[in-house]
């Protein structure tokens, strides 16, 4: 086994048992916990990465010998340092976006190489299906390195549609089929060829810009907007109720007929249903406060008598509505109601 070879193995490895992996990965986890710490390298060596150095057990524990960090015994191997209970890297990790969306891990990991002693953790982000889905999570050792990657840009593969110098045909735009919804898919470029037309693909390398965010910045940032969205949401929709209410309002006086101030005894007597078969198209009363509600517009509504009382109208202006409307809870199906003390 060459020294690059134990050093490769020694690297991968380290990565599975590192504090940034091993908090996220609970095969190993469970693997540790029933084996009092210890996994078998027997274990280790099906993992699918481990396949590619094509080496056995006992030529495991030779390699990860010389380990800093991991203690290997009898077949065996651990982490020196305890596992930690959770691992908060937000603040130090980067999301990368914009990337060719047929690169491999080996792929980012090659891009990234120069800066491997400084990173953590590499994982791509996939969407159900599991394909990639143009970008990464990059966790950082330190913090204090984030603005090193800051401005990146890479060569990426990108598939040209020539002409065929056969034909006479003007095929200057035929390459041009990138969709605008999707600005992180750079290499999906394939045309159709046509009988009337054929071309010719080659592959080219182009500048690629990435998109670099601190990923708790941009997380903080993108809860922000979603909130920020639902409140100006809330906001139009109670605006549309608020004013389907004007012209709907008024506010009312209980006067008795003798013309004496009532007592609370005698308008406790006036109930809503009395008031609602005074006033056909009711859609809601307050007594307490004084305000009726109609299901239509009206400018103007009778003077009623309700038992001892008279009863007078009054409708709301429009700001006089917006003030009402303020004290009350509103939702998308139009009740209103004063919210509970």
């Amino acid at each position: 086994m060459t020294p690059q070879e134990k050093e490769a193995i020694c690297k991968r490895v380290e990565f599975y048992f590192s504090d940034a992996n091993i908090v996220r990965d609970a095969f190993l986890k469970n693997l540790l916990e029933v084996n009092d710490g210890w996994a078998p390298l027997s274990v280790i060596n099906k993992f699918n990465r481990m396949k590619t150095f094509n080496k056995t057990p006992a030529e495991l524990e030779e390699a990860l010998g010389a380990s800093q960090v991991l203690e290997v015994d009898s077949g065996r191997i651990r982490r020196k340092a305890p596992v930690p209970e959770n691992h908060n890297a937000l603040e130090r990790t980067l999301l990368i976006k914009n990337l060719p969306l047929y690169m491999t891990m080996e792929d980012v990991e090659e891009y990234f190489s120069q800066y491997s002693d400084k990173i953590a953790l590499i994982r791509m982000r996939r969407d159900d299906k599991k394909v990639f889905r143009g970008s990464i999570f990059l966790e950082l050792i330190s913090e204090a390195d984030l603005p090193l990657f800051m401005g990146l840009s890479l060569k990426a593969e990108h598939t040209k549609a020539t002409a065929n110098p056969e034909t006479t045909e003007n095929t200057e735009n035929a390459a041009n089929t990138e969709t605008t919804e999707n600005p992180e898919n750079v290499a999906n470029t394939e045309t159709t060829e046509t009988t009337e037309n054929t071309q010719k693909r080659q592959k080219v390398l182009q500048e690629v810009n990435l998109e670099i965010y601190n990923a708790k910045d941009y997380f903080e940032d993108k809860k922000k907007n979603r909130e920020f969205a639902k409140e100006e949401k809330r906001s139009v929709a109670r605006q549309q109720i608020v004013d389907s209410f004007k012209n709907k309002i008024f506010t009312f006086t209980l006067t008795p007929k003798e013309g004496t101030e009532p007592t609370a005894e005698e308008v406790a007597e006036v109930k809503i249903s009395d008031i609602k078969e005074a006033v056909p198209n009711t859609a809601f009363v307050d007594i307490p406060n004084k305000h009726i509600r109609m299901k239509a517009e009206n400018d103007s509504l009778p003077t009623v008598e309700v038992k001892d009382f008279v009863i007078v109208f009054t409708k709301l202006s429009d700001d006089e509505v917006d003030t009402y409307c303020k004290g009350l809870s509103l939702d998308s199906n139009k009740r209103v109601s004063r919210p509970r003390k």
